[in-house]
């Protein structure tokens, strides 16, 4: 149930985004506190954050 409803706000919060970065954290538990898991998660969305910068600057630009 708590599940759905996160699902419900990200869906509402997507919808109103400019620009989503989506890294990929598969495997890496919401509520996990290992710290490989931390360092694995800033550096998916360090990826992520790369792999977006002309979309990240575009926006930039228009604003």
């Amino acid at each position: 149930m708590l599940t759905l409803h996160f699902s419900k706000v990200d869906e509402e919060q997507v919808e109103q985004a400019d620009l989503v970065l989506r890294p990929e954290v598969t495997g890496i538990g919401l509520i996990s506190t290992a710290p490989e898991d931390a360092q694995e998660a800033i550096a998916a969305g360090e990826r992520a954050a790369l792999a977006s910068v002309d979309s990240i600057r575009k926006l930039i630009n228009e604003h």
